[in-house]
């Protein structure tokens, strides 16, 4: 989920997992769950919350992107060392799009090289 959609929605990390551990009935303490936020440098104090997790319930996994790098990389330095690992994921490239969607575009030309479906 995006994260900056819920702003003035909800007013933590807590609420959002609570809600979906109770509407899914999904145990976070004894069944693992891959939780994955995205823009999650725009709440307040996300890493506090998130480390709550991190050390009560060792079940969730979390996967958090943002576009801001610098903000991600310094508040979770701040309180998530030793329980975040930091990877860098870039855009892809339009022909590496049309070969991950799997769509045949014979014939279009890109940077003087023909993409292909094949």
């Amino acid at each position: 989920m995006s994260v900056d959609n819920l702003l003035g929605k909800v007013d933590s990390i807590h609420d959002i997992l609570n809600t979906y551990f109770e509407l899914t009935g999904i145990d976070p303490v004894s069944e693992e769950v891959y939780i994955f936020l995205d823009e999650i440098h725009v709440r307040k104090e996300w890493q506090t919350q998130l480390k709550y997790y991190l050390d009560s319930r060792a079940a969730c996994r979390f996967i958090v992107a943002g576009s801001s790098k610098t903000l991600l990389y310094k508040d979770a330095s701040d309180g998530l060392v030793g329980r975040i690992w930091f990877i860098d994921v870039f855009p892809l490239t339009f022909k590496e799009f049309v070969e991950f969607s799997g769509v045949s575009l014979p014939g279009i030309a890109c940077k003087n090289r023909w993409l292909s479906g094949t």
